[in-house]
């Protein structure tokens, strides 16, 4: 399943396409999976819609796009809270393992922390899934009936804008650390990595490359908002089986390590933000449309590639070298065939007089 507009189709049709495609993944994930797998695999499904609605918002116009921009949503936030109590267990393992010497603390939190596959718990998220599938089937037949207005390039450029203008100030607004401006960071970088990934076939090696880069700053800061989740678990009133000392060991570990990879992922978000949203947004339509002009004239073309292929498989030719003449614009093909006579000169033949 692409998850991309493709050269030569319509994007009102790859829009449809595009969630049709996501949805019936996230149902075939709840049907199937374990139930960790499904609603992680699940959770991103929604994301990727949201960020597409967002990138194509200004053509099906607001109603339209807060209307379903909530239903995904919520679909997500059902399933968000296994998921949550899965994140700060994994957490506390991985902070056990670099600092085994306060392994009593972060044994104690997870203790704390009720395990989403022992068997109580598995039953209450196979109940959500089952209600997830439902909604997820209601969502698809309403997507199938989205229109995008106009040829759908406007609202692909507007998107493009508005999405490097949300991830440009969020960026500044994560400057005092506070959590839930962090938390709006990510969800800006995770958007254009997105939208990059939507639009990669005008340019694969560009938007290829600010996708992966937008990607491992998403990656960052969900390791640091892994860590806030551990923070305000160990932290909240009437924490269950955490002592006082505990408590203060976890947040150290967790606040200090939580610091450090919010500066990394700033330094790499620098280049993300680095042009104008409306630079960024007519450099990728203008790269768009000169990879739909390649692709129109791509057949026409095929002969004379294949011309060019045979021409270039000729010994001579395949090793040739190009040479200007001294005083001339003249250029000359000269061929690299091996010389007779062992590799050495030929004598000039001396004409008879």
């Amino acid at each position: 399943m692409a998850y991309r507009f493709k050269i030569g189709e319509e994007f009102g049709d790859g829009l449809r396409r595009i969630g049709a495609e996501q949805i019936e993944r996230a149902i075939s994930q709840l049907e199937s999976a374990p139930t960790g797998t499904a609603v992680h695999e699940t959770r991103k499904c929604m994301k990727r819609i949201r960020a597409l609605l967002r990138l194509v918002r200004a053509g099906i116009g607001e109603g339209a796009y807060k209307r379903e921009n909530a239903r995904f949503g919520d679909i997500g936030r059902m399933l968000s809270t296994s998921r949550d109590q899965a994140v700060i267990r994994a957490t506390a393992d991985r902070l056990e393992a670099d600092h085994p010497e306060q392994a009593a603390a972060l044994r104690a939190l997870k203790r704390a922390v009720p395990d989403p596959g022992r068997s109580g718990n598995g039953t209450a998220a196979k109940r959500l899934a089952g209600r997830a599938i439902r909604e997820l089937r209601d969502a698809d037949r309403a997507w199938r009936e989205l229109l995008l207005r106009g040829d759908g390039a406007d609202s692909i450029a507007s998107g493009l804008a508005r999405g490097l203008l949300e991830l440009r100030d969020a960026v500044a607004g994560s400057e005092g650390g506070e959590d839930e401006a962090v938390h709006d960071w990510r969800k800006a970088v995770q958007r254009h990595w997105r939208h990059m990934l939507l639009v990669r076939e005008g340019w694969p090696l560009h938007f290829e490359a600010r996708a992966a880069e937008a990607k491992q700053v998403s990656e960052i800061l969900g390791l640091a908002q892994d860590l806030t989740l551990v923070i305000a678990r160990a932290t909240e009133p009437g924490g269950k089986g955490l002592s006082e000392a505990q408590v203060k060991i976890i947040g150290d570990l967790a606040e200090r390590r939580r610091d450090a990879l919010r500066q990394m992922a700033s330094g790499h978000c620098l280049r993300l933000v680095a042009e104008g949203p409306e630079g960024h947004a007519r450099r990728t339509m203008s790269y768009w449309n000169a990879a739909a002009g390649i692709a129109a004239v791509a057949d026409h073309a095929a002969p004379l590639a294949s011309v060019v292929a045979i021409a270039a498989a000729d010994d001579g030719i395949g090793r040739g070298k190009v040479r200007r003449s001294t005083g001339s614009r003249t250029v000359r093909y000269t061929t690299s065939r091996p010389r007779a006579h062992g590799g050495r000169k030929q004598p000039r033949r001396r004409k008879d007089t």
